[in-house]
């Protein structure tokens, strides 16, 4: 990943990161070192920096002390995020959908 252009490095941290947090490759006891993460994509600390804090921006990381962690969310705090996804996504869903065509359906079908 050394060779993609250095402004567009944070990016690909930043979905690296992104991905495997959504897909539980990150445990509560995986800690991201800037420095670390820096020698690996083999860039400086600024671009890992911008993408652990837009991680952590977004919810998904917080700080700590010895670098980035993903949130220790209590049961409540699970159950009201759901909460909030089951009343938002419905509309969000409908939103997003009222614009298509019967191209639209039709290519989605495909």
């Amino acid at each position: 990943m050394a060779d993609a252009p250095k402004r567009h490095m944070k990016d690909a941290i930043y979905e690296t990161y992104l991905g495997q947090i959504q897909r539980g490759e990150l445990t509560h006891e995986d800690r991201l070192v800037d420095t670390v993460i820096a020698e690996e994509f083999q860039v400086s600390r600024m671009p890992v920096r911008d993408a652990l804090m837009r991680l952590t921006h977004e919810g998904y990381l917080e700080s700590t002390t010895r670098g980035f962690a993903l949130p220790n969310m209590g049961q409540r705090q699970i159950l009201e995020i759901f909460e909030l996804r089951r009343l938002l996504e419905p509309r969000a869903a409908a939103l997003a959908t009222s614009e298509l065509t019967d191209a639209n359906l039709a290519e989605l079908g495909r």
